[in-house]
């Protein structure tokens, strides 16, 4: 129903209207009509104006209308092995680009979009939201595993300003990795695998403590079993019969793993292991850290933490001579004792080196027999053209 002010405007409006019939000339009583009409209907229209806007009922619905700026672009977007590109002023802002790469590599990320982005003084400029990196699908390949053993996969992380990507390994792993990857301008570099950067370093009793890194680096890992930062390798040596009849037990051991929250070092030229053994040994050259088989051991050591720690104690140093028979200690030979074995830290820069870059050389064994196993080793030999130098380790 009207208000009551709105029945009070109608008899002022009859009242006007008798007066002016007696009041006015007919012509005049016609315009004063027709005033009247516009001015009854304006009047009505404010009064159910304001009959609306007194109702608890009813809601506003607000209207939002966007505008989109197609006068500027977002940078080119490109990238190594990526399929989608778009060309410089193809973009404009709210356009959504769907990403592939080349078969055998997945994008990161998945979907960018052009969007506007605030800079100094109030300025704007537009940008993609991410910006695109193809990494490989899987790393559980021949040719990745020839780069990293034990690789498993990639994961990328990013913003419109940088995307990293870090390697993922196999279960009881901790990958290692000696740079990052990092792109902070398009176009980006496809991830791949660089050879000696990056390592799966295999895990036992320390996998909880070793990921609690995001980036472990080789010195973390170490410090995180209580050795030494800097011994990432480990000089197996010998100036007796050890070095004659266990030479390729002999040389430089890179760290690979933890077993039995100890490190575990490999050769990289004959993929012997350099390990703590539980089962009496101790400290163990062999080719399988997981069992107590070995050609060259050292126990009785007063630290037996970490292999640059051991030569303190009542120590026993012995190798198997494969040139006597029996099998007493081990099949194929025997034990023999050698006081000079030992086991030092290498410290690349530090430890001394000497590199002979000859083309022939000579490997002479005393006593001048040829031992069990290993004929021809003997005599003069020349350098095969994939030996880039010689390598001879010299202890202190």
């Amino acid at each position: 129903m009207p208000p009551p002010n709105f029945h009070r405007m109608q008899e002022e409006l009859e009242e006007t209207w008798l007066a002016v019939r007696t009041r006015f000339h007919p012509r005049t009583q016609t315009i004063v009509v027709i005033a009247l009409c516009v001015l009854s209907i304006f009047f009505i229209g404010l009064g159910l104006g304001l009959t609306a806007g007194s109702s608890t009922n009813s809601s506003a619905i607000p209207v939002y209308y966007f505008l989109t700026n197609h006068s500027a672009s977002c940078p080119p977007l490109s990238g190594e092995r990526l399929l989608t590109s778009v060309a410089a002023g193809e973009s404009f802002e709210g356009l959504t680009v769907l990403l592939q790469c080349a078969a055998g590599f997945t994008p990161f990320p998945v979907v960018v979009r052009c969007q506007r982005k605030k800079q100094f003084e109030g300025s704007e400029v537009l940008e993609w939201s991410g910006l695109p990196v193809c990494s490989p699908s899987s790393l559980v390949t021949a040719q990745h595993w020839e780069e990293t053993l034990h690789a498993r996969s990639v994961t990328c992380t990013g913003n419109p300003e940088e995307t990293t990507c870090r390697l993922q390994c196999l279960l009881d792993y901790v990958p290692v990795e000696k740079h990052r990857y990092s792109c902070k301008d398009l176009p980006c570099r496809s991830w791949r695998l660089q050879s000696g950067r990056s390592t799966c370093f295999r895990c036992n009793q320390k996998c909880d403590d070793l990921r609690k890194s995001n980036n472990p680096s080789m010195e973390d890992l170490l410090a995180a079993l209580g050795c030494d930062r800097d011994c990432q390798g480990i000089i197996v040596t010998s100036r007796a019969g050890a070095a004659v009849w266990q030479s390729k037990r002999m040389g430089i051991f890179n760290l690979v793993g933890e077993q039995g929250g100890r490190p575990v070092y490999q050769n990289n030229a004959t993929k012997e292991f350099l390990f703590f053994s539980e089962k009496g040994a101790e400290w163990l050259v062999g080719p399988d850290f997981t069992s107590s088989h070995g050609g060259v051991q050292i126990f009785g050591n007063d630290d037996k933490q970490c292999p640059e720690r051991s030569g303190k104690g009542n120590l026993t140093q012995v190798y198997i001579n494969s040139g006597e028979g029996g099998l007493a200690g081990g099949a194929g030979g025997l034990w023999k004792s050698d006081d000079t074995l030992a086991l030092k830290c290498y410290r690349k820069g530090v430890t001394p080196v000497e590199w002979c870059k000859c083309n022939q050389y000579e490997i002479r064994l005393k006593p001048r027999r040829v031992p069990v196993g290993q004929p021809g080793q003997r005599g003069n030999h020349t350098k095969t053209p994939g030996e880039k130098y010689l390598e001879y380790l010299v202890g202190k």
